[in-house]
């Protein structure tokens, strides 16, 4: 699936007369879209970083705690293998000015239920009309997406192990960094690395579901009188999650 767009929008009105004093109107509208791009070189966000190739000292994003995502791809010796999605190597929006990005997970933006129902009668009595107005909105929108911007699943290096810290006191402060980023002080730990495997892929997921609900009521005066008048009570109500977590299924 690739670069689909799957759309709906259904709206119903309806209106009707009951006597010579009641009139109604009543809209219901139904609607929802998919969108998506294709994983693997033609999605997400446009990211025109150029993905660091060279300095094998970028184990960690710039200002980051964690690994680069795009270790992968650099020339650090200490990398034993790297498994992707596809064979791409390069950020394609960087290299080639494409509006393409080359990730491993979908970019998608679901309205998954969109539904709204619209109410409005009014009764016409001798000296003033009495209307009523009442509304209802529900809708479900999902945004999951790629949140590393590469398309690398995993990357097996040479690290110094855990039982290596342990053992050996210089090496402690140095558990699971690849031997090639290693302080002067802790060179020795490289002898007794072993081989370790991360997976640096990251999803992002916002959910929004929300539901409103109004009632308004109106007297409306109808007579010749200069003297005009009008009241109403009106109620709303909002009902709002957002909620956190995995990325549901899809």
């Amino acid at each position: 699936m690739g670069w689909e767009v799957d759309d709906y929008f259904l709206e119903l009105q309806f209106e009707g007369e009951i006597g010579d004093r009641f009139s109604w109107w009543l809209k219901g509208t139904d609607a929802g879209y998919d969108k998506a791009g294709p994983p693997g070189g033609e999605t997400s966000s446009f990211n025109n970083q150029p993905y660091e190739t060279e300095n094998p000292a970028r184990w960690f994003s710039v200002g980051g705690l964690a690994p680069n995502p795009a270790w992968g791809f650099t020339a650090d010796p200490a990398i034993r293998n790297v498994t992707q999605l596809g064979n791409l190597q390069v950020n394609p929006f960087a290299e080639a000015g494409l509006r393409a990005f080359n990730t491993n997970e979908f970019s998608r933006a679901q309205l998954k239920e969109y539904d709204e129902y619209i109410f409005e009668g009014v009764y016409e009595f001798d000296t003033f009309d009495f209307k009523y107005i009442g509304g209802y909105t529900y809708y479900d929108y999902q945004l999951p997406g790629e949140g590393d911007n590469t398309p690398i699943t995993s990357v097996t290096y040479s690290a110094v192990t855990p039982q290596t810290g342990a053992a050996v006191p210089a090496c402690a402060g140095t558990v699971n960094l690849p031997v090639s980023v290693l302080p002067p002080a802790a060179a020795g730990c490289a002898a007794l690395a072993g081989t370790k495997t991360i997976f640096p892929n990251i999803t992002n997921y916002y959910g929004e579901s929300r539901s409103l609900f109004s009632n308004e009521i109106n007297l409306i005066s109808t007579t010749d009188s200069p003297l005009q008048w009008l009241f109403g009570l009106y109620q709303y109500q909002d009902n709002q999650r957002q909620p956190g977590g995995p990325v549901p299924e899809r």
